[in-house]
């Protein structure tokens, strides 16, 4: 199984989409109780109705910024940060790391002095810091390696302990995750010391979240594990969640949403219904995100360039069809990235009208 095929479109649209400010939270990570039920057989239910799309647009305006030059792009202390893969031919195995790239303005891009000792996989900020997770360049291939950079020219390890690389890092409920291949899960509280985990039978885990005092991680193999102190973990996988390949979750103070290749699923009152997503409309395009960790607005694009968003993750609104970005657009203010680019919320318009 070719696992970099597979979370390419996570890296593409998750990975890809980073608010531009990370979350103020300074709570540790602690127990919770265990609020998080199975996908079963007697809790799951067809949603009964399509997804809905209002096609009046709010008036809100959202501008398309040109590609940055990489997929993995984060914002943070005042500039942008693009990894980009190194260029080789597929028969010969790069011996350097991605290359970073540096914008102050999200639009015109300098590349760093030299490489990182990393493929990258997961590019985030939070606290302070950006975070890459992905796999060790040769001699270090096929290990877990997580570095860190306060300007994204500078760059330290921070981890290179990992069995198998990873996928994703995810900053939640004050902490770090990091999940990846053959069920490898790393935790930590303050980035510099890591804590390892391996889950059996998992082929890959590609996303993590935290809702209703549990930490969640979601991969392949139909797999969907909890757990309230990243110690026990819940097995709440079930052969009801259809969809192979790439997660997604996202979460705000009610709904829990799951993303899959080909599916949504939905989990809220303790209930989980789901929405079949048609591949060749154009509702979604890639994946569904947040303005911000303490947003209760899910936002996703389409094929029609347009701005959806849903407090539900059924109904879904028009917020804005995006523009292109003059000259004279930067991303001083709110950014989010889909998809290699950068949209742009206007500073006059502080939230959704």
């Amino acid at each position: 199984m070719n696992i970099n095929a597979l979370i390419l479109p996570l890296i593409i649209s998750l990975g890809g989409v980073v608010v531009g400010c990370a979350s103020t939270s300074t709570s540790p990570l602690k127990p919770g109780s265990s609020n998080v039920s199975p996908i079963s057989k007697n809790t799951l239910s067809d949603a009964g109705k399509p997804i809905i799309i209002d096609n009046s647009p709010t008036g809100v305006i959202w501008q398309l910024m040109p590609e940055a030059p990489g997929s993995l792009i984060a914002q943070g202390n005042g500039v942008f940060v693009s990894l980009v893969a190194p260029i080789t031919s597929p028969k010969v195995i790069a011996e350097v790391g991605y290359q970073p790239y540096i914008s102050v303005n999200g639009r015109d891009w300098t590349p760093a002095p030299s490489r990182i000792p990393v493929s990258g996989r997961s590019l985030i900020f939070a606290n302070g810091w950006f975070y890459d997770a992905g796999e060790g360049v040769p001699p270090h291939n096929n290990t877990g390696v997580i570095v860190r950079s306060r300007d994204g020219v500078n760059w330290e390890e921070v981890y290179s302990q990992g069995r198998n690389p990873f996928t994703s890092i995810r900053y939640l409920n004050g902490g770090f995750i990091a999940t990846g291949q053959y069920g490898l899960v790393a935790s930590s509280r303050d980035g510099e010391r890591w804590r390892q985990q391996q889950i059996k039978n998992v082929p890959a885990f590609y996303d993590a979240d935290y809702f209703a005092g549990e930490y969640l991680l979601t991969g392949d193999a139909m797999a969907l594990y909890a757990s309230n102190n990243l110690t026990n973990w819940r097995n709440l996988s079930t052969e009801n969640l259809l969809s192979a390949g790439p997660r997604n979750l996202q979460n705000n103070s009610d709904i829990l949403l799951l993303q899959t290749d080909g599916y949504l699923y939905i989990y809220h009152d303790k209930k989980w219904t789901f929405n079949k997503l048609p591949k060749d409309d154009s509702r979604f395009n890639y994946y569904i995100s947040k303005l911000s960790p303490s947003s209760e607005d899910f936002v996703v694009t389409n094929k029609d360039k347009q701005v959806l968003r849903s407090k539900d993750g059924k109904n879904w609104q028009t917020l804005s069809q995006l523009q292109p970005a003059d000259r004279n657009t930067s991303c001083e203010s709110r950014c989010i990235i889909y998809d290699y680019q950068i949209v742009k919320l206007p500073k006059m318009a502080v939230s959704f009208p």
